[in-house]
């Protein structure tokens, strides 16, 4: 049983990681598609979007990091995939008793990426004065 996941997301927990890092994922997604770029087959790769279009290396490398730190987050089937963020939903949390399970500590480090993430495609559109950042107004 996943209480875990239906207390952060049934009642909007905000001091929770993992509400925090869906929501900041899904932040990025929106920012990327209304810059006009894809994010990958299923809409939710924001990788591919970053990586196919010339950001800087320092802005993809952070991606990669984001994708990194999402694929160490136990899921049901697995582990969390980089290019379909949504699985996160079904995260495996350790106060749930389920094994094996992603800590907070674990869900705070992807979010520290992608904080990251969004500090630095907002340097990259200020500075090339774009009309759609920032990630989040």
């Amino acid at each position: 049983m996943r209480s875990y996941n239906r207390r952060v997301f049934g009642r909007l927990d905000a001091t929770s990681p993992l509400l925090k890092l869906y929501g900041t994922l899904v932040a990025i997604e929106i920012a990327l598609k209304d810059a006009g770029l894809q994010c990958g087959k299923k809409g939710h790769d924001f990788h591919a979007a970053v990586s196919g279009v010339p950001f800087q290396p320092s802005t993809i490398s952070v991606s990669q990091n984001v994708v990194q730190a999402l694929t160490a987050l136990q899921i049901d089937n697995g582990l969390a995939k980089g290019d379909n963020y949504p699985g996160i939903r079904y995260l495996k949390h350790v106060s749930d008793g389920i094994a094996p399970a992603s800590s907070n500590a674990d869900v705070q480090a992807a979010l520290d990426e992608a904080n990251k993430l969004v500090r630095e495609l907002d340097r990259e559109w200020t500075q090339a004065g774009q009309p759609h950042g920032p990630v989040v107004p």
